[in-house]
């Protein structure tokens, strides 16, 4: 599992600490995206997982090579009622080494991922 504030570069993040259980999260408006370069896919994954909260929904596009590169899936997030929630999704495309973003339409709080 990936913790959401290991970030390469970001458009529009927050990084928050919930002081009382000690958690750092990654709060996200539409548009707002991060990066991780130089991800390693040596065995091709066909699954993300991701804990995140939205008390409105909305998605997360995946791609690689940037912001508006080549989409590898999404994930659609219901809303939670504020309340982190692991949600699974397929995805295609990532195998070898890849620059990869995520891309968050509407708000929400992203916490983790792991890829599978």
């Amino acid at each position: 599992t990936v913790q959401a504030e290991t970030i390469h570069n970001q458009g529009g993040l927050t990084v928050n600490n919930n002081g009382t259980s000690g958690n750092t999260y990654v709060s996200a408006k539409s548009g707002n995206w991060l990066g991780l370069k130089n991800v390693n896919f040596s065995k091709d994954a066909t699954k993300v997982s991701v804990k995140v909260s939205s008390t409105t929904g909305g998605a997360i596009k995946i791609c690689t090579g940037g912001p508006t590169g080549t989409v590898v899936g999404y994930v659609d997030v219901p809303s939670t009622g504020g309340s982190m929630k692991d949600i699974t999704a397929s995805i295609s495309g990532l195998s070898g080494t890849k620059d990869l973003y995520f891309v968050f339409y509407n708000s929400m709080e992203f916490d983790s991922w792991i890829f599978s």
